[in-house]
Order: structure tokens, then sequence, then C-alpha cells
């Protein structure tokens, strides 16, 4: 939804966006993978976080898809 002498810079921007979501995504994950006491009770708890993450990234979704831009 960006003018089309725009489209270069929004499509780095969301290139740059989902690369750092990956990395931090990692990181966090792997943080809770190594804290805890055992291996299949931090893949537990990092399965539960990212079962979180992405219900509330569907429900915001949800909420502004079919949305109109307003002028």
């Amino acid at each position: 939804s960006v003018p089309k002498e725009m489209t270069g810079a929004a499509s780095g921007a969301l290139n740059s966006s989902r690369q750092l979501g990956a990395t931090l995504g990692v990181a966090i994950l792997g943080s809770i993978l190594s804290g805890s006491e055992s291996f299949a009770g931090g893949m537990h708890i990092s399965l539960m976080v990212t079962a979180a993450v992405m219900l509330g990234g569907s429900l915001l979704s949800l909420a502004f898809i079919g949305r109109r831009k307003s002028n």
C-alpha cells in the first residue's frame, strides 16, 4: 500500500524486519532451551512460546485485514 516510487524502500524495510524477527526468534528460543533443566522441558516451553506468539500475530492480522485505508 505504498506509492510506486517507494516500493523499493518498502521491500527493503519488510525484508529487514523479517530477518530481524527470525534472528531474535532463534536467539530467544535458544536461550529458553539452553536455560531449562532438560531438553524436552525446554523444547516444550519454547514451542508454547512460539504458539502464543503465532496466535497473537494471527489475531492482529485478523483485526487489520479487510480494513479500508482512510485518506
